[in-house]
């Protein structure tokens, strides 16, 4: 308890060590600490880079104890190495707009409202959508039906490009079977397969991530359409080895 007093008061300017902890003070603490937190991890991530590549590049280098490289799993029918993203929030929302404004995660979600004579955080984390005028129009001074629509463009937009990759990655995979059916090897597959890993990754970072796209728009349509790419260039692949199989 103390020490959090003391962690509150470095980053608050507070005495808040002369204060007594009570659990609504210790509650107060951890939002703004939380807050803080978030301050912290936006400064380290100001500048617009490829997150998912990044990401990406991690889990290549990572290897299991026998030394072959990591996945989480491996596909059922391809027998690809498969990457599966978990809930990347934060890595997208640092590529948006907001993070650039230095927007908080709480400050939309977590939005301020009185009690009493006291401004405290909402202690409900949720979507901002249920709470346009605390969560949005602080910053957004336009009528709370255009943001509802500005949002549902988004969406719409990036849940349509969602749909275009997954088709991609299901004709690579409709490929890659006719390829094996036809005699083509794991090995001759494997320029087929290594692009589904990279497909299903960018797939999987926008539908794992539970905004569809909103946290940072243009970010999310650039790797849905390089889901969709990888997954043609996988389905050329397989239709190469479809084609040497029959030779």
């Amino acid at each position: 308890g103390r020490d959090l007093a003391h962690r509150a008061r470095l980053h608050l300017g507070t005495q808040l060590d002369r204060l007594p902890l009570t659990q609504h003070l210790v509650e107060l603490l951890v939002l703004e600490l939380a807050r803080a937190v978030d301050v912290e991890l936006l400064e380290d991530h100001v500048d617009l880079r490829d997150v998912v590549e990044e990401v990406e590049a991690h889990w290549n280098e990572t290897t299991f104890a026998d030394g072959k490289r990591f996945y989480d799993y491996i596909h059922a029918e391809s027998g690809a190495e498969i990457l599966k993203a978990q809930h990347p929030e934060f890595e997208l929302w640092s590529q948006g707009i907001h993070s650039r404004a230095g927007v908080s995660c709480a400050d939309c979600h977590m939005p301020y409202q009185r009690d009493g004579a006291t401004k405290v955080s909402d202690h409900w984390v949720r979507s901002p959508l249920l709470n346009v005028n605390r969560a949005c129009q602080t910053c957004h001074h336009v009528e709370e039906k255009e943001i509802l629509a500005r949002v549902d463009a988004i969406q719409e937009r990036n849940f349509n490009l969602l749909q275009r990759g997954g088709d991609a990655i299901v004709a690579l995979l409709d490929a890659v079977a006719e390829a094996k059916e036809a005699g083509a090897t794991q090995a001759a597959l494997k320029p087929a397969l290594e692009l589904q890993r990279k497909a299903q990754w960018r797939l999987d970072f926008i539908a794992a991530e539970n905004s569809m796209g909103f946290h940072a728009p243009q970010e999310a349509a650039r790797i849905l359409g390089e889901a969709a790419d990888y997954a043609r260039q996988g389905q050329i692949e397989a239709l190469k080895a479809k084609a040497a199989a029959k030779k």
